[in-house]
């Protein structure tokens, strides 16, 4: 079978050692070559459909300042989303919004696995060791994952400027919403623009929940984050509300 032309995860500051993992499954576009971007035009691959715009910029930024190591996945989530189990019907997925994607229509079963083992395996490998070597030296780390959402969905037109995600385990998200004051300009909510519903907490549930380690998805608005200055200010804001946040974890979990 065909080898990637890259690969598809790469890892920012490797050697840190932080209380944060930072995690960003869409911060790429790339389609391997022998998939003809999918059939589509690539124009369509920079819009919100093939990655979450903006997103990888957040992300290093805030990896930055938490002195964290950030694991990215470099190819588009059109060709595997890394964010969705390989039984998921939109792991790779044959419409996306309001656009059919060619490529991904009657995949055949070898392609599909072609996909899965060079892609979401070797991104879900990677997850594992990084926390599974965290907890054996007896640190718990806090996982955060950075994603942006586009502000006009299906034609619907989205106010929200920042979602905070989770699943069972609120503790982390709550923290930060009641930080909300440190952004007072901003329409910031739980579980929005997507939550547990849409199926979009796969990361967190394969890699958090089990372990008991705290958590949040973060869902900005791309039109906020459509700059290196932008996405700069706005890994400070949130790097601001999730120190606050998990200071006050810290403090109530101690009394």
């Amino acid at each position: 079978m065909t080898s990637l032309e890259t690969s598809p995860v790469a890892i920012i500051n490797a050697e840190a050692v932080s209380d944060f993992v930072l995690i960003c499954e869409h911060a790429g576009n790339l389609i391997p070559g022998h998939l003809d971007n999918l059939g589509l035009d690539k124009d369509e691959l920079t819009r919100h459909i093939a990655w979450d715009i903006g997103a990888e910029g957040v992300a290093r930024s805030m990896a930055e300042l938490l002195q964290a190591p950030l694991i990215m996945q470099r190819y588009s989530r059109l060709v595997y989303d890394c964010n969705r189990p390989p039984s998921a019907d939109d792991a790779m997925p044959a419409r996306s919004e309001l656009t059919d994607i060619p490529g991904n229509q009657n995949i055949i079963t070898i392609d599909r696995d072609w996909r899965i083992r060079k892609i979401y395996q070797p991104f879900e490998n990677t997850i594992t060791s990084r926390i599974d070597t965290l907890l054996k030296a007896g640190r718990k780390p806090t996982i955060v994952t950075v994603h942006t959402f586009t502000p006009v969905y299906k034609g619907k037109q989205r106010t929200l400027d920042l979602g905070l995600l989770f699943n069972q385990d609120d503790q982390l998200a709550q923290a930060m919403l009641r930080q909300s004051s440190l952004l007072p300009d901003y329409d910031i909510r739980l579980n929005q623009p997507y939550g547990p519903k849409d199926g979009v907490m796969h990361t967190v549930m394969q890699h958090a929940e089990p372990h008991g380690l705290p958590y949040v998805m973060i869902e900005i608005r791309n039109d906020h984050v459509s700059t290196k200055e932008k996405q700069q200010r706005w890994a400070h804001m949130l790097n601001e509300m999730i120190q606050q946040a998990t200071q006050t974890l810290k403090i109530t979990s101690n009394r």
